[in-house]
């Protein structure tokens, strides 16, 4: 199977990626202590305060033309005077069309693309190969959390005060099989190297923080963390599964059965 095989964008399906990646977010800052969610104006924002592109979001904006631009305007004033870093996702197909003008003409930039990807959890493909060694387990006890962000930490290098966001909703909420978000580990002869995360949301279920450490990466541990996170899904009958890929990441997650329905964008201010 060729790699086209697995390409099927859609715009409607690419929407459905990024709605569920929009209620990951809303449900990651209620449970930040101080969070803050508004909704005004044409324009949906979550802010933390810390200075990191995930703490601080534009999340949707409805509006077009120079209101649009006028609104980013004062978007990129606020984040400025308060001097945090931020994003803007632009993520939907109608945002996609007339974003980007609007965003480069109030000052900012394009910071990174996503494939959005989705795969149906009605027949899950063969499991992933495990070396030996390797083990893959979910995140249900204080220590097992504690390796789990250390591992996410290490892998995506962001600050101590960036810990919060990820562990809210299991400090807040709990872990296990009955939860919104669960967490998965993985470990190779008893070293934690790789993470993943499911976040549920209706009929459908979002794979986030994914990730291995450097020394054993193309080792599959990635594919195998991410595995568990799909069968989890699977066992909660869920009927598809989405993620926001790296450009890097999209051939792995095409092996495991998922499809490239778009690209979605995030946008920052210009330094």
């Amino acid at each position: 199977m060729t790699s086209s095989d697995n390409v099927a964008r859609d715009p409607l399906l690419s929407d459905l990626v990024a709605n569920h990646v929009a209620e990951a977010f809303r449900f990651w800052v209620s449970c930040f202590p101080g969070g803050v969610h508004t909704s005004a104006d044409g324009v949906e924002m979550l802010e933390t305060g810390i200075s990191h592109p995930l703490g601080n979001v534009v999340l949707r904006c409805s509006l077009a033309g120079d209101a649009a631009v006028q609104k980013a305007m004062e978007i990129r004033q606020h984040f400025q005077e308060k001097g945090v870093i931020m994003s803007w996702f632009v993520q939907t197909h109608e945002e996609l069309d007339k974003l980007p003008k609007v965003l480069t003409s109030a000052g900012f930039v394009v910071a990174g693309t996503a494939p959005a990807m989705l795969a149906s959890l009605r027949g899950l493909p063969e499991d992933p190969v495990i070396k030996p060694g390797v083990e893959v387990r979910e995140v249900l006890t204080g220590a097992d959390l504690d390796s789990w962000i250390q591992t996410l930490q290490a892998v995506f290098q962001f600050s101590d005060e960036l810990k919060p966001l990820f562990l809210g909703p299991c400090l807040k909420n709990g872990m296990g099989p009955d939860q919104q978000f669960r967490c998965f580990l993985a470990s190779a002869d008893g070293i934690a190297v790789g993470v993943s995360a499911i976040f549920r949301h209706q009929s459908e279920g979002g794979i986030f923080c994914v990730g291995t450490l450097p020394e054993v990466r193309g080792q599959g541990i990635g594919a195998v963390v991410t595995y568990a996170a799909m069968k989890a899904a699977a066992d909660m009958g869920l009927e598809r599964i989405v993620l926001q890929s790296s450009p890097l990441g999209e051939s792995v997650y095409r092996k495991l059965g998922f499809q490239t329905v778009g690209n979605h964008e995030r946008w920052s201010i210009k330094i």
